[in-house]
């Protein structure tokens, strides 16, 4: 039986209190704020070291019964959710204080997990929405190229029932190293060439064979050509300085000279007599003469090469010309003016032999034409393969098309794999943030769990609280 109980130290009791008593039955009283809730706390927990100043004596190691608030809080238990109903026994308390703190930390977890996974869906859907432009962009292809009688029309077949179709052809390209050479107009003038209503097979254009392109370089232009030296007349020819002159003037001469003279045809005085004629003739001897016909030879046989050129009317209708009009004309006038220009150096020469020529190398100005010829000759044996391997020749078109359709809207492609890219590392941290909160609510779950396990039924309760079984 307690005798006395000390109290020191603890609240209102700052310095030692004593109650003495020698009765089985005590009843203590007083106003609010006296003390009486501190000694029935510490009768409930003597071992609490909020009262280590305190003791009690006489007791013989009966058990102490205490009914306080203490007591209510550690074995009454009312959960909020359901006011008015109680749970009895202290584990049962504590079991449902960490079931609640356990549930309370789901419902702010499952919250924060809704967050992140709304985060995902803003994310995809904005995702969504850039591809939906992205697919919108590209599909200017079709607007552009089909419909009507667009000839490229055939490299989007199969590619225009969705217009997701021409976004994921392009996507799943490699962007060209280089940008296309080719243009889509010129791709389209491939095409007609090949299945066009004017789509022709083409003779090949012949190059220029110039076969007097030899008289350029004869000597004979270098030298100067006059007559007898020995002749009585040529220290005064030669002091004339023009022997050209003097032959020339033979030409208007009689056939027959009179035995008194001829006028002459310079200074019209009758000087002219039969020897001087011998003498000026025998000059012009057969040497000199022999020269001039040579002069003539070279000159019929460039004059005959000149004839045999090939006429620009040749070239002109031809298509392929026709796309390098300007081109052609430079190269085939210049070879035409050296010839002629030849040709009047050659002309001169005869008219003056005593006159050196200089002639122009045509070598170098046909070889410029005829290779101008040939780079035209290849594409039109290019052309036409392409007329005799039509379907192969329009599969490497379309994929011509293709490779300038990518490089042109690579800007459109890079950015939405871009984003893609940015979006995905978003999505990524974010569900891995998910997961991290799906193993927190898994550990809270099992607190649950394992305190609903430790719960102890009525009955146990029950027979734990009496008086003799705490």
């Amino acid at each position: 039986m307690i005798t006395k109980i000390n109290l020191n130290s603890v609240a209102c009791y700052k310095s030692l209190t004593t109650l003495e008593t020698d009765k089985k039955v005590n009843i203590i009283y007083g106003l609010n704020g006296t003390g009486k809730s501190v000694l029935s706390d510490f009768l409930y927990n003597r071992s609490s070291s909020t009262f280590s100043n305190c003791s009690v004596d006489g007791l013989n190691n009966e058990d102490i019964l205490v009914y306080n608030q203490s007591f209510i809080k550690d074995y009454f238990y009312e959960p909020d959710n359901l006011k008015g109903i109680f749970t009895l026994s202290k584990e049962n308390r504590e079991a449902e204080e960490k079931v609640r703190s356990a549930e309370q930390e789901i419902t702010v977890l499952v919250a924060e997990k809704k967050k992140k996974t709304d985060a995902i869906e803003t994310h995809n859907s904005d995702l969504a929405t850039k591809k939906q432009n992205a697919v919108n962009k590209t599909w200017e292809i079709k607007t552009h190229y089909a419909g009507g009688d667009r000839v490229l029309e055939y490299c989007l077949s199969g590619l225009m029932g969705k217009k997701e179709s021409i976004f994921n052809h392009l996507s799943g390209m490699t962007k060209p190293s280089q940008k296309p050479v080719k243009t889509t107009d010129q791709l389209k003038i491939e095409v007609e060439e090949i299945q066009g209503s004017a789509a022709q097979k083409h003779e090949l254009l012949p190059t220029i064979n110039f076969s007097a392109q030899q008289v350029e370089s004869n000597q004979l232009f270098q030298k100067v050509i006059i007559g007898n030296e020995n002749s009585t007349i040529a220290e005064l020819i030669k002091k004339l300085e023009n022997s050209d002159w003097v032959k020339k003037g033979l030409e208007y001469l009689p056939y027959e000279i009179k035995s008194d003279g001829e006028l002459c045809p310079f200074c019209q005085e009758q000087t002219i007599t039969k020897t001087l004629v011998e003498n000026i003739q025998n000059y012009f001897d057969k040497t000199y003469e022999n020269k001039i016909s040579e002069l003539k030879s070279l000159l019929f046989a460039y004059e005959t090469g000149i004839d045999s050129l090939q006429k620009k009317e040749a070239y002109e209708s031809n298509p392929f010309i026709i796309a390098k009009k300007d081109e052609f004309e430079n190269l085939y006038n210049a070879v035409i003016k050296c010839l002629t220009s030849n040709k009047s150096q050659i002309a001169e020469k005869l008219k003056t032999p005593s006159r050196k020529a200089s002639l122009a190398e045509s070598t170098d100005t046909i070889n410029a034409f005829n290779q101008f010829i040939e780079n035209i000759n290849k594409v039109i044996t290019e052309h036409n393969k392409k007329i005799d391997n039509k379907d192969a020749s329009l599969e490497v078109i379309k994929n011509q098309f293709w490779n300038i359709m990518r490089w042109y809207y690579d800007q459109t492609i890079s950015a939405h794999q871009n984003d893609i890219d940015s979006i995905e590392l978003k999505v990524k941290g974010l569900q891995k943030e998910i997961t991290d909160i799906e193993t927190k609510i898994s550990d809270q779950e099992s607190i649950v769990e394992e305190q609903l396990d430790k719960t102890v039924n009525i009955e146990e309760a029950i027979i734990t609280w009496i008086p003799g079984n705490m």
